[in-house]
């Protein structure tokens, strides 16, 4: 009976050894991969943040420039049936401006800190859709407001 008891003590020893071992290994496992996810996580909040004010910002572009075209440039095409590009420069500076003045600041500092110069996005917005607007107006009867599609 002696020798089964100190098989047993060994072998009653190695596992806890390897329990003291495996445990450690196992938590260490499971908090490394427990962080990968929460951080995998707040990336895609993080971008769905971003994509969500992104599209405000474009929403607050597109309204703009929808604004500016009924109220400017509808009347000068109306007048001339043209426009030339000193009253397109001038409706994209009316829409810049006053699309800076409806940009939160907060909303700015963090778009900027994600594309770098948030003013050549928004500079690069305004003359898309400021394009889409002159010409639906150049081929039909006015501003059609159809930027919204």
């Amino acid at each position: 009976m002696g020798v089964f008891t100190s098989e047993a003590s060994l072998i009653s020893s190695i596992i806890r050894m390897l329990i003291i071992i495996i445990i450690p290994i196992f938590l260490l496992y499971f908090i490394s991969l427990l962080n990968k996810y929460v951080k995998e996580i707040n990336r895609e909040i993080e971008n769905y943040r971003y994509t969500k004010q992104e599209k405000m910002l474009e929403m607050i572009i597109q309204t703009v420039v929808n604004s500016v075209c009924q109220t400017y440039l509808d009347d000068i095409y109306r007048q001339n049936s043209k426009i030339t590009e000193e009253e397109e420069l001038i409706a994209y500076n009316m829409i810049k401006e006053k699309s800076i003045k409806i940009i939160s600041e907060a909303a700015a500092v963090e778009l900027a800190d994600k594309y770098n110069n948030l003013d050549k996005w928004l500079e690069n917005k305004i003359y898309y859709y400021l394009s889409i607007e002159i010409s639906s107006l150049q081929s039909s009867d006015g501003c059609n407001g159809e930027v919204f599609a």
